[in-house]
């Protein structure tokens, strides 16, 4: 998720926090500083404030950017529709949200909200499209719609800056080089953004080992229960004259099958259960991407194999322990 959101969408590398009050020489100024700065390839200026959107009886607070009217987004923020994956085209008369909130509101594309910006004006948009967010809900503006709606013009800001691929040091010496100018407030880089994000890899791991665990211990215990509850008739096929070759052949072309057809009706199950956890999973501000790639049903197949084939190795010395007295003489 984190990947999909800081690499596949979001395409800048820095937001610059700007004082609203500046004047547009001051802006114009500060922008060119910025753009003078070795690391820095290009940077846009847009509004973004809190604003609140309704449909129905359903509201939320959410975060609006307004961006003028001939400014290109699409370098620094990909807004990719949410069935189609394709880029969105987008009407200067409507807005775009992002698609958890569509999901909240219970909106589709061509319906009306209500919005309120931060003067507690409330006006009526229509939807132009949903976009693909995974992490955190906006709402896309142009300034034209905005004055129309609101009969006001935004200051811009907030600095979406494209950089080089800099490392950490590089990073933090561009940053207190930045913050040396009094008209910017706060800087923040992607990759602080995905480096929080990340810890989750941790809990993702954990769960990982965890339930390959859970599998070769119900393995380990099927294996013990199925060889104890017929001893005698293994022992009957060894006293037959069956080599423990052919006893382990037996026994063990029976568990392969069985283990073979519970990994395909597990992954089946599986897909559907992980879709259902994911989906309760999800909180306001993000979704999960519900996607398993293909090397994952290949690992999760062979690592089941793996264990069936060291559970083949442990019944091997359990079937050889056998007593074929004992297990002949025992009443069924």
């Amino acid at each position: 998720m984190g990947s999909l959101q800081y690499e596949g969408i979001y395409q800048y590398q820095m937001m610059l926090g700007v004082k609203d009050s500046i004047s547009d020489g001051q802006r114009e100024k500060l922008q060119q500083e910025i753009w003078e700065k070795e690391a820095v390839q290009d940077a846009i200026f847009v509004n973004m404030q809190n604003v609140t959107i309704a449909k129905d009886d359903t509201q939320r607070e959410i975060q609006l950017m307004v961006l003028a009217d001939e400014t290109d987004l699409e370098p620094y923020i990909r807004l990719r529709d949410y069935k189609k994956k394709k880029p969105i085209s987008w009407e200067k008369d409507q807005i775009i949200l992002t698609e958890k909130m569509a999901e909240i509101l219970d909106v589709k594309i061509g319906d009306k909200i209500q919005i309120q910006n931060e003067a507690d004006i409330e006006k009526e948009v229509t939807i132009g499209g949903i976009t693909q967010q995974y992490i955190a809900n906006f709402v896309y503006m142009r300034q034209g719609l905005y004055h129309t709606l609101f009969d006001e013009t935004t200051n811009a800001n907030i600095a979406l800056v494209k950089t080089e691929k800099l490392e950490k040091s590089q990073e933090t010496v561009l940053g207190k080089e930045l913050l040396e100018n009094k008209e910017i407030t706060s800087i923040r880089f992607v990759s602080d953004m995905q480096v929080d994000f990340g810890s989750l890899n941790f809990v993702i791991v954990a769960l990982i080992l965890l339930s390959g665990a859970l599998a070769l211990l119900v393995l380990y215990n099927l294996t013990n229960i199925n060889i104890s509850e017929r001893e005698r008739e293994l022992a009957t096929l060894k006293v037959l004259g069956f080599y423990p070759k052919e006893v382990d052949q037996y026994v063990n072309r029976e568990m392969l099958f069985l283990t073979i057809l519970g990994i395909l009706l597990g992954l089946i199950g599986g897909t559907l259960l992980s879709t259902f956890v994911l989906t309760v999973a999800e909180r306001e501000p993000m979704i999960f991407p519900k996607v398993i790639r293909p090397i994952s049903y290949a690992y999760t197949f062979g690592l089941m194999l793996a264990f069936a084939g060291i559970m083949n190795f442990v019944s091997h010395y359990a079937m050889k322990k056998i007593n074929m007295i004992d297990s002949l003489k025992s009443i069924e």
